[in-house]
């Protein structure tokens, strides 16, 4: 049932009409919010991909809430793991000498 209703929520985003994709992107924002579990089915029908590009939509609307979806639902925070030891350098300029770490 979760995927037939993400599916017909995901078909109208490729409706030329900026209304209607609102419209959709509405119902996918309150789906979404009542049950964060569809994130997964949401993704798995193709919602994601296909929020992410309407980023690029010519409605401003359209893209702001687009974004929001994306930054409230989808949004994971990288992680970024270094195996650089804390080194510093010293690096000279024409202005100063400066101390650079890393």
């Amino acid at each position: 049932m979760r995927e037939l209703c993400c599916q017909a929520v995901c078909s109208y985003f490729a409706s030329p009409h900026a209304g209607v994709v609102c419209v959709a992107l509405g119902v996918a924002d309150a789906m979404l919010s009542t049950e964060r579990k569809l994130a997964e089915t949401f993704e798995e029908c193709g919602g994601l991909d296909a929020v992410e590009m309407l980023q690029h939509h010519a409605s401003n609307e359209v893209y702001e809430l687009a974004r929001h979806i994306l930054m409230q639902y989808f949004e994971e925070e990288e992680e970024i793991d270094l195996d650089v030891d804390n080194t510093c350098l010293l690096y000279t300029s024409d202005a100063a000498d400066d101390l650079l770490c890393v």
